[in-house]
C-alpha cells in the first residue's frame, strides 16, 4: 500500500508477454515440422458445425498422414466453442470413449 510491494499482474497481462515468443516458436516449428503417415489408425474428433470452406470435409486433410484409416468423431459445436461448456463434455466422453476402445482393441477403418 506504501510501494513497497510491486502489486501484481493479472494472468492476461503476465501471459501478453510470452504472447510474441509463443507465436515466434510456432512459426518456426510450423515453417520446419514435415509430416509423415503414421502407422496407425487416427482418431478425427470432428465439429458437427464449420465455421469455413475446406477442401477436404470428410478427412480436413488428414488422410494422407495414416496408414491404417481414420475414425471419425463428430464433436458438437464449432471450431471456437467444442472446448467450452456445453460442449466441452462431449468432447471429454468422446475422448475417454476412445481411449477405453483403443486400449482393449484397436480397429482398423479404412
Amino acid at each position: 500500500r506504501i510501494g513497497i510491494m510491486k502489486p501484481k499482474e493479472s494472468e492476461e497481462k503476465s501471459f501478453s508477454e510470452y504472447a510474441e515468443k509463443i507465436h515466434m516458436k510456432h512459426e518456426l516449428a510450423y515453417n520446419n515440422y514435415k509430416m509423415t503417415p503414421y502407422d496407425g489408425i487416427i482418431d478425427l474428433f470432428r465439429v458437427n458445425f464449420r465455421l469455413y470452406y475446406l477442401d477436404d470435409p470428410e478427412y480436413l486433410g488428414w488422410r494422407p498422414y495414416t496408414t491404417k484409416g481414420i475414425v471419425i468423431h463428430e464433436i458438437d459445436g464449432d471450431h471456437k466453442t467444442f472446448l467450452i461448456p456445453p460442449h466441452d463434455g462431449g468432447l471429454a466422453i468422446a475422448l475417454k470413449d476412445t481411449l477405453n476402445q483403443r486400449i482393449s482393441s484397436p480397429k482398423k477403418i479404412g
